[in-house]
Order: structure tokens, then sequence, then C-alpha cells
């Protein structure tokens, strides 16, 4: 029977990070690797929301409780799985336009695609994430667009529907406009769900102050516009408890034992694990509910652009 060591070892260790610094092949993919972060990032596999995926299933948003004084320690994963069916019914409340093709940017796991599909309405997903696209060519029949909106040159005002469900947030403000108007057809519609900030700090990225006076100025009716951050809360409430009750306990628990178990191990990554946590309690003050409803709006916003 074959022994397997279940101890890190120090040694181990020293020459595994030895062996990548000083070869010149390790060395080198790695100055590259590291010079090519950010447009990685743009368009890579987000390990974030795969570990979502797997966790949660199809839907990576922070869906729509009916009931918001529900506890978060009443909820359960199944729950969460309902309440995210819950946001994208929502959703379709406000994609009547049978006859054209709707968009669903940022399109996640295909949640949203599979209930338009089931609807008989004919639809395309676009995702800047490569582990999104394959899992979604794999599992839908639709089109799927690898691109970014801001980078997706063949929208052709094709569009009834655009749909932007969490994923407004992370579109560049600049050309957020523009590009929506270049993908809807005269009298399309664009449905938006998402938490931003309530007031416009001049960031990249939109603000609902900013979104909201830019529909006003850019030819667009406003024909619904609902606070529901209430219903978003439950989720928020929900993540911060586990994290609180489970991720900060689990994480110094297995501190402590590197720490008594290999001191040498636990000294040389001190202040890496330290920055570990750092990041850990910043996530966590993301998802702070009262930190969350206080700076961000969860609003449901349907815009349509008026005839010129």
């Amino acid at each position: 029977m074959e022994i397997v060591d279940t101890k890190i070892r120090l040694s181990r260790v020293v020459a595994s990070i030895g062996k990548r610094v000083f070869s010149p092949a390790h060395a080198t993919k790695a100055i590259r690797l590291q010079r090519n972060r950010k447009n990685a990032h743009r368009t890579a596999s987000d390990a974030q929301l795969a570990l979502y995926g797997q966790m949660i299933g199809e839907f990576l948003h922070l869906g729509y409780f009916d009931s918001i004084d529900v506890e978060p320690t009443e909820i359960s994963l199944g729950d969460i799985k309902r309440a995210q069916e819950r946001y994208a019914e929502r959703i379709l409340e406000f994609i009547t336009d049978r006859d054209h093709l709707v968009l669903d940017v940022g399109c996640g796991m295909g949640g949203l695609l599979r209930m338009l599909e089931q609807r008989k309405f004919r639809v395309v997903g676009l995702t800047p994430d490569l582990n999104q696209v394959a899992y979604l060519k794999s599992t839908f029949r639709c089109p799927i667009i690898h691109a970014r909106l801001e980078d997706y040159s063949d929208l052709k005002n094709q569009f009834g529907t655009i749909v932007a469900a969490e994923s407004l947030q992370y579109l560049d403000r600049a050309q957020l406009l523009a590009r929506i108007r270049q993908g809807l057809r005269p009298g399309g519609r664009w449905v938006l769900i998402d938490y931003l900030d309530k007031i416009d700090g001049g960031s990249t990225r939109p603000s609902w102050e900013f979104v909201l006076r830019s529909l006003e100025e850019g030819g667009f009716s406003v024909i619904h516009n609902e606070d529901v951050t209430p219903h978003i809360l439950p989720t928020v409430r929900f993540l911060h408890h586990l994290g609180q009750r489970f991720a900060l306990p689990i994480f110094d628990f297995l501190t402590l034992k590197l720490e008594q178990r290999e001191p040498g191990i636990s000294y040389l990554l001190g202040e890496i694990l330290g920055d570990f946590r750092r990041v850990l309690r910043l996530n966590l003050s993301i998802v702070d509910p009262e930190k969350f409803a206080l700076a961000k709006n969860y609003r449901l916003v349907v815009a349509d652009l008026r005839h010129n």
C-alpha cells in the first residue's frame, strides 16, 4: 500500500520555490504572467465566479427574496437557489418582445439564458470569461459571444431587448450608453438590475446617479425604476453570517495549526498569511449588510429607447 505524506515539509517548500525562482524558464513565465495580469484578468477564467458556479449553480447574482425579514440562520442554499430563480422571474416580467433577439450581457453560467430558451425567446449570451464560454457552449443551443460589451463590434442595432443583470457595475461608463444604443433596435428595451453606488464619485464604473441621468439625456424613457435593496439584503446577510461564523474561524484555526506544527513555515509565511486575513476581512466588509445598504442601491430599472 502506498504511503502518502500528509505533512507540509519545509525542505519541500524551499526546494519548490527555489526551483521556480532560479529556473530561467519558470522565471521568464512568471514575469510574462505578471506583466499580462491586467489583460488576463479581463478575459481569462474568473476563479471566483467559477467557484460560485460550482457551489450554487447557474446563477451568479444575489437573488431576490419576497420575504425581506428572513434571518440569515434560517436561510439554506436551497432558499438561495429559489431566490435566484425569483430574481430571474422579476427580469422576465419586462422582456416582452418575442420578435427580436435578446442579449444577456454578462450571462454568467446561463441561468437566465435557460429560462429565456424555455420560454421560446431567441437569445444571445455575452461574457468575457473563458470558463463560462466553454460551459455555455456545451450546454445551450443559443449563440455565445466571448467578448466584453465594450469590445463587441457586431452590435448592429439587432436586439429588441438587452439585459444587464449584475454586469452593469463592470462596464466602462464612458462607452456604456453608446454601446447599448448601438445594440438596440429603435424602440428597444434595456433591462438593468444591479447594485451601484448611490452617489457618483467619478469612478470609471457607473453609479446610479450617472446611469439615471444618462438615460434621461440619452434618448431613453424610463418606464420602471424600483429600489429592490430590501429584497437583496437577506442574501447579503447570509453571506456575511457565513463569513463571520465559518470562514474567519476556519482560517484562524488553520493558521494556528500551521504555527504549531510547522513553526518555520509559519514564520516565513507570516506576512502573507496576515495579508490573506486582511483580504478576507475586506471581502466580509463588502457584504456587511449595514455598509452595503448605506453605500449601495440595488435597483431594477427598465428603459425603452425612444424612436427618433
